[in-house]
């Protein structure tokens, strides 16, 4: 990206960026257009914004530029509508671009578009570029580390995803978003508009939110709908829109977020989403409300307004993934299964696990802990921490951990322990050496090898003491606690 994000305006909107003021919708067109031919984020903060992002989307297509590094904001409606002041939700959708992945949109040339000679002359052979919003991997590292994954390939209805970590085909791109969800390390992002640019402006906003609303994330091709659902809306709770490029980018993670944030969710857009689209039929198991989804304003304003939001009252900051998991399972009556990552409970196998610590060293969330406990050692789970990426169950030299993707209001806040054994001391030293089973099974593996009784003694010995054994140095205390 060439630099940070840009504000085209044609007032003050209270933020600390950049900015360019305008006098109309035309000089506000001509600057974004500008600025987004330079792959420049761009917050469209002037009246009418909705209706000017439609015309920036045509302008786009015909000159050959990414309409999908602009972001609406109606300073005369959207600040009523939602009960927030103009500088925060200036702001927030200021911030949110920090996370757009706009930049890295696929461009091709299309040798079937048509392009005036305006475009022709202003643009050259750009002109004939148009971008696509499709996924891209921007972190293959967290993809690697799931060596067996193959989650976004398996979903993808149109092949457009070959390999590993995966290679995207943006010509075969069919736009569901099925990978985006299905991704349980969210290696894969939208370069419409990214997971991370919806969370971002849900953090921001939750902040300053005065009791439960609703956000209406409107496809760009719905914009105009987007601007009469503003200027119609006679709802009393606080309503907040924020443009996507399509619906498969509403991603799990990013509508529970909103949701425990204090905001229900709704879809605008004209495109319709898949039949069955598993992050809707997730989502409705785990807020126990229907995810609204209307091709015109008319229809969600109607659908909107008939009830109050189904979402819990605002925590006014900032929730991180735990939290969201611990609002989502104070409102379930029992566990909840889900197709699509988001939690888990790792289920281990007793008979097979050695208390090892691999799964909890691997964590990349902390989500799995080996601790000594009691005068024993216990594998414990913090069921909120747990974002279901199954690393815990690739990592595991005995295939002794099964994750389930769900979120269990039992495990919910609170350190839950999976297996518990007795901690084996140092038969030298005294000091604690390690859970019972997993000397046992060192000690088994050095039987089945043929090894000597000096060999079978050292596995009961910490390092130190092994080494001094070895050398002579020291000598057992206590006869072994299993048998040799």
């Amino acid at each position: 990206m060439a630099s940070g994000p840009v504000v085209v305006a044609d007032r003050d909107v209270g933020v600390a960026a950049e900015a360019v003021v305008v006098r109309d919708g035309e000089e506000a067109v001509e600057a974004a257009s500008r600025y987004a031919s330079e792959q420049r984020p761009v917050l469209l903060a002037v009246r009418g914004a909705w209706l000017l992002l439609e015309r920036l989307a045509e302008r786009a297509a015909e000159e050959g530029f990414n309409p999908y590094l602009a972001q609406p904001l109606d300073p005369d409606l959207e600040p009523r509508r939602a009960s927030l002041p103009l500088s925060g939700l200036a702001a927030a959708k200021l911030y949110s671009l920090l996370g757009s992945r706009a930049d890295k949109a696929p461009a091709r040339l299309d040798a079937s578009k048509r392009a005036s000679r305006r475009s022709l002359i202003l643009r050259g052979p750009l002109a004939a570029i148009r971008f696509t919003p499709a996924p891209v991997l921007t972190d293959p590292r967290s993809c690697a580390l799931l060596r067996s994954c193959r989650a976004c390939t398996e979903v993808c209805p149109d092949r457009a995803l070959r390999g590993k970590p995966p290679a995207v085909d943006d010509a075969s791109c069919g736009l569901c978003g099925a990978c985006l969800s299905a991704c349980p390390v969210a290696a894969l992002e939208s370069t419409g508009t990214s997971e991370r640019q919806l969370r971002g402006f849900v953090e921001r906003v939750a902040e300053d939110l005065v009791g439960p609303g609703y956000l209406v994330l409107a496809c760009v091709g719905s914009a105009r709908q987007a601007g009469e659902l503003l200027a119609r809306w006679e709802g009393e709770a606080p309503l907040l829109v924020y443009a996507i490029a399509y619906p498969g980018e509403a991603t799990l993670r990013a509508l529970v977020t909103a949701f425990a944030s204090g905001l229900e969710p709704a879809i605008l857009c004209e495109e319709a989403p898949p039949e069955r689209w598993v992050v809707a039929e997730d989502y409705a198991r785990l807020t126990g409300g229907e995810l609204v989804v209307a091709a015109s304003a008319e229809e969600l304003a109607r659908r909107l307004t008939a009830r109050r939001p189904r979402a819990p009252a605002p925590a006014r900051r900032a929730l991180a993934h735990p939290e969201v998991i611990r609002v989502l399972a104070a409102g379930l009556r029992g566990r909840v299964a889900t197709r699509l990552p988001l939690a888990g409970a790792p289920e281990v196998d007793a008979g097979r696990c050695t208390l090892c610590g691999a799964c909890a060293e691997n964590c990349p969330t902390g989500a799995l802990d080996l601790r000594e406990e009691g005068g024993g050692a216990a594998l414990i789970l913090a069921h909120e921490r747990c974002v279901a990426c199954g690393i815990c169950a690739e990592v595991c030299p005995h295939g002794a951990l099964k994750l389930v993707r769900c979120v269990d209001p039992s495990l919910a806040g609170r350190p839950t322990p999976l297996l518990r054994d007795e901690l084996l001391e140092c038969i030298v030293c005294g000091r604690p050496l390690a859970p019972r089973r997993m000397v046992a099974s060192v000690v088994n593996k050095l039987r089945e090898a043929g090894v000597g009784r000096d060999a079978l003694l050292a596995a009961f010995m910490c390092p130190d003491c092994k080494v001094r054994y070895q050398l002579g140095l020291a000598r057992p205390r206590r006869e072994p606690p299993l048998p040799l």
